[in-house]
C-alpha cells in the first residue's frame, strides 16, 4: 500500500507535498501561538485561494470568475481582518479598537503571527498542488504517512538547530495526550483532503475545510473568552463567502 511507483516523477511530488505540508503547519501552529485562534484560522484558510493561483500559475488550471472573485474579496477580508482602519474610517472602529488593544496586550507579537498565517496559507497551496500532480498515481495513504514521517523528522530537526529547546522538559501528561489527539485527528484530515483532492479541482477541494474556521470562533468564544470585533466577522465573511459559494455551487 505503501509502495509508490518507480516510474514517473511520483516520488518527486510525494516528497514536495511532505516537505510543503510540513512548513504549511509549522506556520500554522506559530501563528496560533502568536495571536487569536479564529483570527489565525481565519488567515491560514486563505488557502483555498493559494491553491488555485498556485495551480493557475503551474499547473493550467483556469480560474473561473467566481474565483477571481474569491481572490479580490478575500485581499479586501485580510486587510479588514488585520488593519481594518486602512478601509475603514476611525469612527466606525471604536469597538474593534478595544478589542485590538486586548490582542495586542496578549499578543504582543500579533503582526509576526499575520505573517506566519498567510505564509501558512502559501505553502498549503503548493502542497495542494503537489498532491494535484500526484492524482490517482498513489494511495491517498501514501500522502499521509510521508507527511507525517518527513514532519516527525524535521520536527527534530528543527529542535536540535533552535537554541534553548527542551523537547520534554516541560511536557505533562495531560500535553502528552492533547497531542496524541491532535496528531490522531490530523491524520484523520489528511486522509480525508488526500482522497479529495484525487478527483476535485484544488481550489473548490480546499474550500470545504471552512468548517474549521467556525470551530475556530466557537473556541476562542467558549474557552477562550475572547470578544470578537464586527470587523472581524466582516473580513472572515469577505475571505470565505465567495469561495464557500463556488464550493456549494460546484455540489448541484
Amino acid at each position: 500500500m505503501l509502495d509508490i511507483p518507480r516510474e514517473g516523477d511520483a516520488k518527486t511530488w510525494v516528497f514536495c507535498r511532505a516537505i510543503f505540508g510540513f512548513f504549511s503547519f509549522s506556520f500554522s501552529f506559530i501563528s496560533i501561538y502568536l495571536m487569536p485562534l479564529s483570527i489565525a484560522m481565519v488567515l491560514y484558510f486563505t488557502q483555498p485561494i493559494s491553491a488555485a493561483v498556485v495551480n493557475f500559475l503551474l499547473g493550467n488550471e483556469r480560474l473561473a470568475l467566481l474565483e477571481i472573485i474569491s481572490i479580490f474579496s478575500a485581499m479586501v477580508g485580510v486587510v479588514i481582518l488585520t488593519n481594518p482602519s486602512t478601509i475603514i474610517p476611525q469612527q466606525y472602529l471604536a469597538q474593534q479598537v478595544t478589542v485590538a488593544d486586548k490582542d495586542n496586550t496578549e499578543y504582543p507579537f500579533y503582526n509576526y503571527g499575520i505573517v506566519s498565517a498567510l505564509m501558512g496559507s502559501v505553502f498549503s497551496g503548493f502542497a495542494y498542488f503537489s498532491m494535484r500532480r500526484l492524482g490517482t498515481r498513489v494511495n491517498p495513504t501514501i500522502n499521509t504517512f510521508y507527511f507525517a514521517t518527513s514532519s516527525c523528522v524535521l520536527s527534530f530537526i528543527t529542535f536540535s538547530v533552535v537554541p534553548g529547546q527542551r523537547i520534554f522538559s516541560q511536557i505533562d501528561w495531560e500535553s502528552v495526550g492533547l497531542l496524541i489527539l491532535t496528531g490522531l485527528l490530523g491524520w484523520i484530515a489528511q486522509e480525508g483532503v488526500a482522497k479529495a483532492l484525487q478527483t476535485e479541482k484544488a481550489g473548490r477541494a480546499a474550500s470545504l475545510n471552512y468548517l474549521q474556521v467556525v470551530i475556530a470562533f466557537l473556541a476562542d468564544t467558549i474557552f477562550f473568552k475572547r470578544e470578537s470585533s464586527w470587523t472581524d466577522y466582516l473580513g472572515s465573511t469577505l475571505i470565505l463567502l465567495f469561495t464557500l459559494i463556488n464550493s456549494l455551487r460546484k455540489c448541484f
